[in-house]
């Protein structure tokens, strides 16, 4: 791979879309839904599709449409799907995973789970679209003496389209030539669908059949509960969130075949798992067996809209055009005044995108941009993230190191602000130790192994409730294994320099606070500490990890309102620069000294001047959008850097 042909933004515009196959869920249907939705879908289409990858390895991947975050191990058969949430992240996920595999040998029942038996996996990049797929060697008795005998393959593949929200599930099965099954069942599931931290617990699901109208199930009784026997439409869940409540509707394109659905609930009555069983009968020897769904994650406000579009939509015929015969409604009064908004919005966006793509183009950012070959110095201090940094050779380096292009994106500008500020200081390199917090799947970690740093790299323990969210989205490392980064460093460097330990950032343990490193860092991680007072214990709290001399490097949200009103507690509280002096007075206090924060909000590039509004980037804005400032609980927010210098030090108070 070219380092200076970046590949974690993959770009699908227009007719590009790479279809195989008719959608059940046609163009109609999901134009009259975004069209008639009241929480702007339209938007997203207009800003054009965009699928981004930045983690590319099966066993570890990361993948963002404009509606949603996938992740997971494909090895294992894991593929977590998240709606993108304001923070950009993958929000109340739910997994496609936990299949079975079911026939009859000498009439007993035989069952395999098919993650279990998984051969080979993978991701491929295809046009306008990308399809994540595991394949599974089946293995199991056969033949009048019940022999074990290999029977054949069985692959799942999830195509997922740039210009869709829509996941298309296909399911292969493909016998031995010499084997024939009785009474075969194939399985589609969804697994962990009410996550245990959070709101999004699954309490109603509704069924369409083939035979009669939509009805919703009871979900009294024991476990497992009996969703359809029988064939079916489709499968409608929705959680009980009071507010950002999602439906999931499973689309049957063999609905005629289906057998039975069956969900199991936690102990508080959420369900957790559902698996459809589709009858397939006898299979002939070489036989193959396709079956297809069609799987939406969706706000629960869209799904009757979504409903009453497929169900009116006109049949699908390959003579029409797309969109032919779809029914479309008139939008008036209070929504026609917000639709004028979503096109007012939709505008600023799009100039935005597009003056962004002429500085692409002229090379002064972006994929097109020269990546140097040799780190530059730039004399950083604390600062916050503005253009002119984005366009400069010391940021332009670090992209080459870390494989990814120079976007106007804040969290670009966070990594590349992090290893710059610890080269200028001769922290990366042989011998030096340094100490990570809150990694999550960052790819700082490789790089400096790379550089043979020793590094320590910490997270929450994965037994703690407050990682669920992470884990769930791939956004959370419990062991240095996740940490691994194949284009950035080899692993015998890897598996010699990089260690991994759980900690909690609001209690730090003792034997890390002895001096015994010479560098820490963490990436936007402070300001999810509860409160503006606990972030900045942290900080204080961390020095003492340090030797004299040695450096910490923050990153956080900063609030561009130097005196107004911030968010001081929460899951997200947002800093501002009286908050910021005053946690640098008290380090100064404490014999270390903090940098002085420089830029305003007057910064002079256009960009810094640009406040990105939703949806952003991740929730379905233009995948090319500038991002560098943007709106959040009504404020305005960047990306600051703290650098922080390490004297002899004091106990912070309380620590």
């Amino acid at each position: 791979m070219d380092p200076q042909v970046p590949s974690g933004m993959l770009a699908a515009r227009g007719d590009d879309h790479g279809a195989t196959e008719a959608p059940l869920l046609a163009e109609a249907r999901l134009d009259a839904a975004w069209g008639t939705s009241p929480g702007g879908l339209a938007f997203p289409r207009t800003a054009g599709p965009a699928l981004d990858l930045p983690l590319r390895d099966p066993r570890r991947f990361i993948l963002r449409t404009p509606w949603h975050e996938f992740s997971g191990d494909l090895s294992q058969g894991l593929l977590i799907q998240g709606q993108i949430g304001p923070d950009g992240a993958g929000v109340a996920p739910i997994c496609h995973s936990g299949n079975i595999f079911a026939y009859r040998s000498r009439g007993r029942p035989v069952s395999i789970d098919v993650e279990a038996g998984i051969a080979s996996w993978g991701l491929e990049r295809l046009a306008g679209q990308v399809v994540l797929f595991h394949e599974t060697v089946l293995e199991g008795p056969c033949g009048l003496f019940g022999r074990r005998m290999r029977l054949g393959r069985l692959r799942y593949e999830y195509r997922v389209p740039a210009d869709s929200p829509v996941l298309h599930l296909t399911v292969r099965l493909a016998l031995e030539g010499g084997i024939a099954l009785q009474g075969v069942r194939l399985s589609t599931a969804l697994d962990a669908m009410s996550p245990e931290a959070g709101s999004h617990a699954i309490r109603r699901v509704t069924v369409q059949r083939l035979d009669g109208p939509e009805a919703g199930v009871a979900m009294d009784g024991a476990d497992p509960v009996t969703l359809q026997v029988g064939p079916a439409q489709s499968l409608l869940f929705e959680d009980d969130s009071p507010t950002a409540a999602l439906a999931t509707r499973l689309q049957l394109s063999d609905g005629h075949r289906l057998a039975s659905a069956q969900a199991r609930r936690r102990a508080d009555g959420a369900l957790h798992w559902t698996v459809l069983r589709y009858a397939i009968g006898s299979v002939a020897p070489g036989g193959v067996v396709v079956l297809r769904e069609e799987r939406l994650r969706l706000p629960r406000a869209f799904a009757a809209d979504m409903a009453a579009a497929s169900a009116s939509a006109h049949p699908a015929d390959p003579a029409l055009p797309p969109g032919a015969g779809a029914p479309r409604r008139t939008v008036g009064g209070g929504q026609a005044a917000l639709h004028l908004v979503d096109l007012a919005l939709g505008n600023i966006k799009a100039i935005g995108s597009e003056l962004a793509r002429l500085n692409y183009a002229a090379g002064r950012a972006g994929p097109a941009a020269v990546l140097p070959v040799a780190p530059r110095r730039a004399g950083l201090g604390s600062r916050i993230c503005t253009q002119h940094d984005l366009e400069q050779e010391w940021l332009h380096y670090w992209c080459r190191r870390l494989r990814m292009a120079p976007l106007y994106h804040r969290k670009v500008w966070e990594d590349c602000f992090v290893l710059q500020v610890l080269w200028e200081s001769g922290m990366i390199g042989p011998g030096m130790r340094g100490l990570g917090f809150a990694v999550g799947q960052e790819p700082l970690p490789a790089l400096m192994a790379a550089e043979g740093v020793h590094v320590l790299a910490s997270d929450l323990g994965g037994d703690d409730a407050r990682a669920a969210a992470w884990r769930n989205t791939s956004q959370h490392a419990s062991e240095a294994e996740a940490l691994f980064r194949p284009d950035l460093v080899d692993r015998t460097s890897f598996d010699r320099l990089v260690r991994f330990r759980p900690v909690d950032m609001a209690v730090l343990p003792a034997d890390l606070l002895r001096g015994e490193f010479d560098f820490l860092w963490s990436v936007c991680s402070l300001e999810h500490l509860g409160s503006l007072e606990a972030g900045a214990r942290f900080v204080r709290d961390a020095m003492r990890a340090l030797r004299p001399g040695g450096i910490a490097v923050h990153t956080t949200e900063y609030n561009l309102d130097p005196s107004g009103e911030t968010l001081a507690s929460g899951s997200t509280v947002l800093y501002q620069r009286r908050h910021l002096d005053r946690l640098a007075a008290d380090l100064a206090a404490d014999g270390h000294s903090m940098l002085p924060l420089q830029g305003s909000a007057e910064a002079p590039g256009f960009f810094d001047r640009l406040v990105d509004l939703p949806p952003y980037p991740h929730e379905g804005g233009a995948a090319d959008a500038p991002h560098l400032r943007l709106a959040l609980a009504g404020h305005t927010v960047t990306s600051a850097g703290l650098v922080i210098r390490a004297g002899p030090g004091r106990p912070a108070p309380g620590g």
